[in-house]
């Protein structure tokens, strides 16, 4: 078996597990790092920005809040979290969020079609993380 794709099961596998843990969520809570994280990226319109490995959403949802007018895109190889996310979009009625599963290695997005790509905790998961940032 491909030891990048079998890197990836045990991490799908981890974290369907741990992102849905209320304890988990408080760890990785820190609101003066999501504050300076925004303030990274003000200043600027954009039209899309993808959150890569974006787990609870932390900083995805707090940037569809920030840009209303760019579609913000969340990307996670954890399914369960994904669904609690994009069930959350639409019980708060937002409409430039959504969240979507991808496979870990490739991004599932071109890189014309990405103003802003961002992300946090994540990229020590990838089993190949200049992989990780190249779009097909």
């Amino acid at each position: 078996m491909n030891t990048d794709m079998e890197y990836v099961r045990q991490a799908k596998k981890s974290f369907n597990r741990i992102l849905d843990n209320q304890k988990y969520a408080k760890i990785i809570k820190d609101e003066s790092h999501l504050s300076l994280l925004l303030d990274l990226v003000s200043g600027s319109e954009y039209r899309t920005i993808l959150d890569i490995g974006t787990g609870t959403g932390y900083l995805a949802f707090p940037l569809a809040e920030k840009f209303p007018n760019a579609c913000v895109c969340g990307i996670d190889i954890a399914e369960g979290i994904v669904e609690k996310n994009n069930a959350a979009v639409r019980e708060k009625g937002i409409s430039n969020l959504s969240f979507q599963v991808f496979d870990g290695l490739n991004i599932p997005f071109s890189v014309e079609s990405v103003d802003l790509i961002v992300t946090r905790y994540a990229f020590h998961h990838f089993p190949n993380a200049e992989n990780a940032v190249i779009f097909h």
